[in-house]
């Protein structure tokens, strides 16, 4: 691969996922940039600059800079903390029991902060 092309996919993952740490319930197929991205490089695969780059695990610098936990495992955890602040936001509270309120809220808070933290991480694996 060109090394331009390597080192504008670095800068649009990072845009990527900064972008996604900044609202912790935004999907990564809804970033505004994809439109103009496919029709510059075509679809990137599993939306991933890492996976067109390097197509594979193996030699993928996410992969290496985790610890050895790929960039699609940590993708999988970061959508999985999503669906559960998504499920927590949309549950009925009980308005007569404050306390329930009051930790679902803080409940709530320490998700979207580990939906940011997961997300950040990930954009500075690969740089």
């Amino acid at each position: 691969m060109n090394k331009n092309v390597m080192s504008e996919f670095k800068r649009l993952h990072y845009e990527l996922w900064n972008w996604l740490s900044e609202d912790p319930l935004r999907e990564i197929d809804c970033w505004p940039e994809w439109e103009e991205v496919n029709k510059k490089y075509g679809r990137i695969t599993n939306c991933c600059f890492a996976c067109a780059v390097f197509c594979k695990c193996s030699r993928c610098p996410l992969s290496k800079e985790m610890g050895g936990i790929h960039k699609c495992n940590l993708f999988y955890l970061f959508e999985g903390l999503k669906r559960i602040l998504y499920v927590k936001l949309h549950q009925n509270f009980d308005e007569d029991d404050q306390s329930t309120i009051l930790i679902t809220k803080d409940y709530i808070d320490n998700l979207k902060t580990e939906v940011k933290l997961l997300a950040l991480q990930i954009r500075d694996c690969w740089k």
